[in-house]
């Protein structure tokens, strides 16, 4: 029978590394790939092996391939530009070894995702590791602080000025319940929500149906942006506003949000030639998604959270009736698995 014991570290640092441990008698010999974030190859990113001073170049798939290696410690380094990312295996029989996915995000100070598929002779385990929900993300509130009037972006530093909600317990911590009369949060605008894409991701644990969830600008369409809220009938709405146009044209749900208990839900904008692509995910799966002739404009108007603004009588309207919990504001359009992990996080919690 086949041993191999496996061990897996996670450090975000300049270069993230992720040991492996096998014990398996064969060959040696050591694959994988590399890709952005958003899974796209990187052709002409060199691999290294030391000690040994292996060196290989991806393919146009973003693959490569290095054999011949023996029993040892190795640090493995996928270099492209002046960014890279390094695992280190430990090898103490000769083994097949399928590193998966290396993934290099181009910013400064690199955040990684690593999958890993593990192949020996004719067995096959496979460890994933949970999506990093801080890749991309631009807002955060975990409403945590449970207590004081502002609550803090852990991203941006966005702080958000509440006015009447109360703390109570959340999905993860604490987190804020909305009157439904005149309870809001306010955050003042920042230029990370001018973005060709976003994905909205929020908790939700509604009394009654109706009420805006989370909005950009003030309800005046020449002063708006985008707005995700609830209809009347418990189904979920996310529109835009060019600025131009006197109407809030968007993508209505199918689904009805399920009263006092948590629901999940997100809201997606994305730039396409000539239109926009709008979704709503509810617990991690699709309600709707479609296009629509006309881009949100740039706003400096602020956030709203619970309420939506109305500039001209400086009161708000359209409250939400209920909690409101982890928000998270990422400058790209999430993927459906991405989506599901983020509900998986925190399903358990769900009443």
């Amino acid at each position: 029978m086949t041993k191999f014991i496996f061990i897996l570290f996670v450090f975000v640092l300049g270069a993230t590394i992720i040991s492996v441990y096998f014990y398996h008698k064969g060959p040696t010999i050591i694959t994988g790939s590399v890709t952005d974030m958003r899974k796209r190859p990187i052709p002409g990113t060199i691999i290294t092996v030391t000690p040994g001073n292996y060196i290989e170049a991806v393919d146009d798939s973003g693959h490569y391939k290095i054999d011949k290696i023996q029993v040892g410690n190795y640090i493995i380094t996928a270099t492209t530009g002046n960014y890279n990312k390094s695992i280190e295996v430990s090898v103490r029989n000769r083994s097949y070894i399928h590193l998966k996915t290396i993934f290099i995000e181009f910013v400064p100070e690199i955040t990684v995702d690593i999958q890993l598929d593990v192949s020996i002779s004719s067995n096959t385990n496979t460890y994933t590791n949970t999506y990093n929900e801080a890749i991309d993300r631009i807002f955060y509130y975990s409403f945590n602080e449970n207590r004081g009037d502002i609550i803090y972006d852990s991203i941006g530093k966005k702080r958000g000025v509440i006015y009447g909600a109360e703390w109570v317990r959340g999905i993860s911590g604490s987190a804020l319940e909305f009157d439904g009369i005149d309870d809001y949060i306010m955050v003042m605008d920042g230029k990370e929500l001018d973005t060709d894409e976003f994905t909205i991701s929020v908790w939700v644990y509604p009394y009654k149906y109706g009420g805006q969830i989370i909005n950009k600008g003030t309800w005046n369409y020449h002063r708006g942006s985008w707005q995700l809220f609830m209809m009347n009938d418990g189904r979920l709405k996310l529109s835009i506003s060019d600025g131009k146009e006197p109407s809030w044209p968007g993508v209505l749900g199918y689904r009805i949000l399920k009263l006092n208990t948590w629901n999940h839900i997100v809201g997606i904008y994305k730039k396409l030639d000539n239109y926009s692509l709008l979704s709503i995910y509810i617990d991690g799966i699709l309600d709707i998604s479609a296009t629509i002739l006309r881009y949100p404009q740039h706003s400096s108007e602020r956030m709203n959270i619970g309420a939506y603004y109305h500039y001209e009588n400086k009161k708000v309207f359209n409250n939400f009736t209920g909690i409101i919990d982890e928000i998270s504001i990422y400058n790209r359009a999430l993927s459906e698995d991405e989506i599901k992990q983020i509900y998986k996080k925190y399903k358990h919690s769900i009443n």
